[in-house]
């Protein structure tokens, strides 16, 4: 019995460990399966992140990008223009090398491009692939992201206007002043001077500003067709019926119609407007200047706006059914411009011509420049106009009079060139002479190296003793007094004629200047969205945090473009 059962155990034995064994090696063969699947899954996970990663290394490219060439998309959208890791912002393959762009090892098939992006409402949708392929594997694995970005809390400079000591810009539609304050023409509410730009509030807050001017110690500025001033008021230009200087801006009771003023303009202590094409003034009337033709029994201060006279009671004054397009700004001058019907008109002192009538007879309402000579069947399009009275201030010239500059095109309106007259002691005419003129003379165009030979001039500003011009192609040039650097050269020299704003890099360098400011001693140009200035800037009205002159363009410093925001 005992001998059987042991033998009936040790055959029933084996099944059992070769049931055992099968199991073990099948939950084995599981186990190594699950290990390889999770294997798989976490190489196939990281290559995913890796194509994510790369599509993200797309976004953050084509923003770069943008944000360096004036957020406008310079690649394009097809195989060998995409935007890639290895490309540069206009789409050139194979500019880089990929480890540039990757930051990864340079070996991982990892790749992006981008292609076109959306404008949105407030910046751009940017669509970018991302691709890793694993090793050993037939197929890419692809990531996608759109990355939008707004642009609406960047600081977008638009305008550039000099007062005495000051400087004032149109930054992304509102105001900002830096400089002398001892007014409050910068606007912040207070009295004291700033190194670094303020923002101009009081009844300006919550509207957009579309232009300005600054004068000797005040400012007006448009925003939904009304005027706003502040600043000195001693004279009544502030045009709120006091003579109460304000610190912040306060709007003009004007006699238009709500909403209609498109162009502002002034200088020492008067300020104008155009409302529906009329030209409205107030302020001082010492010398005429608000150009009301009562020289017989003058009012010297108007508080308020009033119409501009018109012909037939202004010899070669306006028609009465003018249209009046644009208004010069000065610092100092008492002298008032403006274009109407496609021709200049000024007023007030005529000293040594700078009516530019071809007489020296004061006038005392706008009247017509003389056309017979160099602006003969040409068509005004801007005007400007600074310089003094007969005071004499602390320069070390003789006491400058007012000169007068203007863009004229051809009858086509094509062809447009620069042309001044008035006041000349420094070359400020830019005609290659010092010799003062009662009437237009074209700016030189034809000496040596004149940046401004051949070249379409689009816009033109006045200082007290030089003059700017921009060309069609967004370059700079300037002529005149150069005491403090207020031709941008790089020197302090004199020119008799046009020199070009030096460009170094980081400072105007191969940068397209899109709009130019003067006046005083100083010239302005916004260019990529950005503010440069240079000349005198001894109340730091150059922006640079510095009370340095310089002469060649600074960027105002404070006045650069905050970080992009995302949204993923």
């Amino acid at each position: 019995m005992k001998i059987r059962y042991t033998q009936h155990q040790q055959g029933f034995a084996m099944p059992v460990v070769l049931i055992t064994a099968s199991a073990v090696i099948l939950l084995m063969f599981a186990l190594s399966q699950a290990i390889m699947s999770m294997r798989a899954a976490v190489n196939y996970n990281y290559y995913t992140q890796l194509a994510e990663e790369s599509a993200e290394a797309g976004t953050v490219y084509a923003d770069a990008c943008l944000e360096s060439n004036d957020r406008k998309q310079t690649w394009g959208n097809t195989s060998t223009t995409f935007l890639t890791q290895s490309s540069d912002c206009a789409g050139t393959q194979n500019f880089y090398a990929d480890s540039t762009i990757n930051g990864v090892n340079a070996s991982l098939p990892i790749r992006f491009t981008v292609g076109d992006v959306a404008s949105t409402p407030l910046g751009v949708n940017i669509p970018a692939k991302g691709t890793s392929t694993m090793p050993g594997a037939s197929t890419s694995i692809t990531g996608a992201l759109n990355r939008s970005i707004t642009w609406e809390n960047i600081i977008i400079s638009q305008g550039s206007v000099s007062g005495t000591k000051r400087t004032c810009g149109i930054i992304t539609g509102h105001v900002y002043c830096w400089g002398d304050n001892a007014y409050g023409q910068l606007g912040d509410g207070t009295t004291k001077a700033q190194l670094k730009p303020v923002r101009a509030e009081g009844a300006l807050a919550g509207e957009k500003v579309t232009a300005m001017f600054a004068a000797q110690y005040h400012n007006c500025a448009v925003a939904s067709g009304e005027v706003y001033c502040w600043g000195l008021n001693n004279h009544g230009q502030l045009g709120d019926n006091t003579t109460t200087d304000r610190l912040s801006p306060v709007k003009v009771a004007g006699p238009w119609a709500a909403g209609t003023v498109t162009d502002v303009g002034g200088t020492s202590f008067v300020s104008c407007a155009i409302a529906a094409g009329k030209i409205y003034c107030w302020g001082d009337n010492e010398q005429g200047m608000v150009g009301v033709n009562d020289s017989a029994t003058p009012i010297n201060d108007y508080r308020t706006p009033v119409l501009v006279k018109t012909a037939p009671t202004i010899p070669n004054g306006l028609s009465a059914t003018y249209t009046a397009t644009s208004l010069s700004s000065g610092s100092r001058s008492s002298n008032m411009c403006a274009v109407a019907d496609s021709k200049a008109y000024c007023w007030g002192p005529n000293n040594i011509g700078q009516i530019g009538d071809n007489t020296t007879t004061q006038r005392y309402a706008p009247t017509a420049v003389y056309a017979a000579g160099a602006l003969n069947g040409k068509l005004v399009k801007t005007i400007s106009q600074d310089g003094y009275s007969s005071v004499a201030g602390s320069e070390t010239k003789p006491p400058p009079y007012a000169h007068v500059c203007v863009v004229a095109t051809d009858s086509t309106g094509l062809n447009g060139k620069a042309y001044c007259w008035g006041e000349n002691v420094a070359g400020q005419l830019g005609n290659n002479s010092t010799t003062d003129s009662k009437v237009p003379v074209a700016v030189n165009t034809t000496t040596t190296g004149n940046p401004l030979s051949g070249k379409t001039i689009v816009d033109v500003v006045s200082g007290i003793w030089h003059s700017c011009a921009l060309t069609s192609e967004g370059k700079v040039a300037c002529w005149g007094d150069n005491t403090y650097g207020q031709l941008g050269d790089g020197t302090n020299a004199d020119k008799l004629v046009p020199t070009a704003v030096k460009e170094e890099s980081g400072k105007l360098l191969g940068a397209t200047v899109t709009a130019i400011g003067g006046g005083a001693n100083r010239g302005c140009a916004i260019a990529n969205q950005k503010t440069y200035c240079w000349g005198y800037n001894l109340n730091g009205q150059i922006g640079d945090g510095t009370i340095v002159n310089t002469n060649v363009p600074t960027e105002a410093i404070f006045l650069r473009p905050k970080d992009n925001n995302y949204i993923y």
